[in-house]
């Protein structure tokens, strides 16, 4: 059953969901439904805790990705902040 209410928001609170309604495309509803249920009816310490375990060595029996997994991380992020940095003229070590 769905229940409707009103709420009031101070300006800077609704700019904020305004701001991220655009940006995700996602309702102000539904924003403030994922906050309601993350704040205060989301899953339990012990659920959280549960779901990490099974999620522990889902990858092992993976073929396409190299065996050196810091390889693989640093392939998967780029050039680090140095060389972003350089490509925007922004040489750190100026």
């Amino acid at each position: 059953m769905a229940h409707r209410m009103q709420i009031t928001l101070r300006d800077e609170q609704y700019r904020h969901l305004r701001e991220e309604s655009q940006r995700s495309g996602l309702s102000i509803a539904e924003l403030v439904r994922r906050s309601v249920s993350r704040h205060y009816g989301g899953l339990t310490k012990e659920e959280k805790l549960e779901a990490l375990d099974a999620s522990f060595g889902i990858w092992r029996d993976r073929t396409d990705i190299p065996e050196d997994s810091v390889e693989y991380i640093k392939q998967l992020r780029g050039p680090g902040l140095g060389e972003r940095l350089k490509r925007l003229g922004l040489d750190p070590d100026s």
